[in-house]
C-alpha cells in the first residue's frame, strides 16, 4: 500500500540508529521511504554531533549540520527534498514538539501526517547483523550474571549487588545497562518489577535477578531465580512449574504459531498439576515421599505480566507477547520469554531467555542454566 506522505520525519533515537547507524541526537528526512532505489536521505545535526555523524551514518545519508540555526536548516531540507506531505511518529513526538516543527514549517505549504507503528513493525524483523549483535549482547549479559552470582554474601544488600552488576557491566565492554538491574531477595522477589532496596541478603532467602546490557546499540535481557537452602514444597513446586511453562514455550515458539497460543500453553502448564522433575533438575534428590505424587497446579493466577516482549535498539519493543496479542510470530522475530509466578510477601519465580524466532522452532541466545540451584554463599 502507497503511505499517505511522499516523505518521513523521524525523531525517536533508536529509529534514527536504525535506518542511519547515527547514536547521537538530531532528526532524519527519508524522501520516497517506499521506494529504496529513488530514496534521499538526510541526516540533521548540530556541531557538537558533526565528527560522530561523520564516523557512525551511513554513506546514503547527506549530513546536514548547523550551529544553532536548526529551523533555517530544517526549512532548506523540506524545500530541496520538495516535501508536500510529511509523515512523523504519533506514538513518539510530543505535541509541543510537533507544534513546534509546523511553526518551522510555516509557509511552506506541508502537510504533517501521523503515522503509527510503521516503523517498529519495520524494525520488528532482525536482520542477520543484528542477530549477530544480540548474541554478543546476551552472552555478555550471561557472562555479568555468572560473576555476580560467584560474588554473592550474605549480609550484602541488593543495592550492594546492583551497584557491583552495573560496575561489573562497564568493565565487560558493554555501553550501559539495557535497563536498571532488578535484584530482589527474599519477599521482594514477589514483586516482579522490584526495586533494588537496603534488605540484606539472609540464609533462605530466594533471589530474583534480572539484568540486560546494550552493546553496539543492542539490548539483551535474562531472568534467573536461585535458592540459598534447600526450598520448601510450595517453592519447589513453583520452581518447577515456572520451568515446565518456560520450556512448553520455548518448544512451541516458532514462525507462524499466534501469541495468544503461547500464553494459553504457559498458563495451561501453571494450572495443571504435574509429575515432580527428574534427571538433575534439583540440587538434591525430590523430598520423600512426594516423587510419585502430582504436585503444583493452580499457579495461573499468580502469573501476573505478559509471556514476554520484543529485544533489540530498545529493551522493551514489539512484538509484545501478551495474552490480548492478536499477532503471530515471525521469523528474525528477537523475543523474550519470561513465566513468572509471584507470592505475595513470600516469594517470586521468574525465569527468563531471550530467543529468535525461526521458521521451525527457536534460538536461545542467553544460554545459563535453569537447574534448581541451590547456592553456597559466604556468610
Amino acid at each position: 500500500m502507497k503511505p499517505a506522505f511522499d516523505t518521513l520525519l523521524i525523531t525517536k533515537p533508536e529509529s534514527m540508529h536504525y535506518f542511519s547507524g547515527f547514536s547521537g541526537e538530531g532528526i532524519l528526512l527519508i524522501k520516497n521511504f517506499d521506494k529504496k532505489n529513488k530514496q534521499k536521505k538526510v541526516l540533521m545535526t548540530d556541531l557538537r554531533y558533526l565528527l560522530r555523524a561523520r564516523a557512525e551514518a551511513k554513506k546514503d545519508f547527506r549530513i546536514s549540520v548547523t550551529q544553532e540555526n536548526f529551523e533555517a536548516m530544517f526549512r532548506k531540507a523540506l524545500k530541496t527534498l520538495r516535501v508536500k506531505k510529511l509523515g512523523f511518529e504519533s506514538t513518539h513526538i510530543t505535541i509541543d514538539n510537533l507544534k513546534n516543527l509546523k511553526r518551522k514549517a510555516r509557509g511552506l505549504k506541508v502537510k504533517f501526517v501521523p503515522t503509527k507503528n510503521l516503523i517498529a513493525k519495520k524494525r520488528e524483523v532482525k536482520s542477520v547483523i543484528e542477530i549477530k549483535k544480540i548474541k554478543k549482547s546476551c552472552a555478555l549479559a550471561v557472562r555479568v550474571l555468572k560473576e555476580t552470582v560467584k560474588k554473592l554474601e550474605l549480609g550484602k544488600s541488593e543495592l550492594e549487588v546492583a551497584a557491583e552488576i552495573q560496575t561489573l557491566t562497564a568493565k565487560l565492554g558493554a555501553e550501559k545497562m539495557a535497563f536498571p538491574p532488578i535484584v530482589a531477595f527474599g519477599p521482594n522477589s514477589a514483586c516482579p518489577h522490584a526495586k533494588p532496596g537496603k534488605r540484606k541478603l539472609k540464609k533462605g532467602d530466594v533471589i530474583l535477578f534480572d539484568i540486560g546490557v546494550k552493546l553496539d546499540g543492542y539490548c539483551s535481557d535474562i531472568s534467573r531465580t536461585f535458592f540459598t537452602a534447600e526450598p520448601s514444597k510450595k517453592q519447589r513446586e513453583a520452581y518447577e512449574a515456572v520451568l515446565r511453562a518456560q520450556e512448553a514455550a520455548i518448544k512451541q515458539a516458532k514462525e507462524g504459531v499466534k501469541v495468544k497460543e503461547l500464553v494459553d500453553v504457559v498458563k495451561n502448564v501453571l494450572e495443571t498439576p504435574q509429575p515432580p522433575l527428574s534427571g538433575g533438575h534439583s540440587s538434591k534428590p525430590p523430598v520423600k515421599g512426594v516423587a510419585q505424587a502430582s504436585r503444583g497446579g493452580g499457579l495461573s493466577k499468580f502469573f501476573t505480566h505478559s509471556l514476554g516482549h520484543g529485544v533489540g535498539l530498545e529493551i522493551h519493543e514489539a512484538p509484545n507477547l501478551s495474552q490480548k496479542s492478536k499477532e503471530k510470530l515471525n521469523s528474525g522475530n528477537v523475543v523474550t520469554i519470561e513465566p513468572g509466578v509471584y507470592l505475595n510477601n513470600k516469594f517470586g519465580i521468574r525465569i527468563e531467555d531471550t530467543v529468535v524466532i525461526k521458521k521451525s522452532g527457536c534460538e536461545i541466545l542467553t544460554k545459563f542454566s535453569k537447574k534448581l540451584t541451590v547456592l553456597k554463599i559466604k556468610p
